[in-house]
């Protein structure tokens, strides 16, 4: 029975210790998602492959072939976009590049 005793407080500490953690973790947590928050595009600022076919009167698929065979300028598309993923584009730089066409 001592035995046992000793071990659920030791449980009871390493609990108390985890908890404490915890606490950290999601506080920094909380204060990571805020900072991405801030440093994240505005939604206004960011459109899709839809947008850019409807002012171009294609289909989405043919935005995505023009994207990846290097048409669209790259540095219009959001890193991390494309490659199996739904293409995203910098509207004002789309905007520029549609009227310069």
């Amino acid at each position: 029975m001592g035995t046992l005793l000793i071990s659920l407080e030791r449980l009871a500490i390493a609990a108390e210790r985890i908890a404490a953690h915890l606490e950290v973790l999601t506080s920094v947590a909380t204060s990571l998602a805020r900072i991405a928050d801030h440093l994240a595009p505005s939604p206004v600022v960011l459109v899709g492959s839809r947008y850019l076919a409807d002012r171009l009167g294609c289909t989405t698929v043919w935005v995505a072939a023009m994207a990846r065979r290097g048409e669209i300028p790259r540095h219009l598309a959001v890193p991390g976009t494309g490659s199996g993923k739904p293409w995203k584009f910098y509207r004002e730089g789309i905007d520029a590049w549609l009227a310069s066409r």
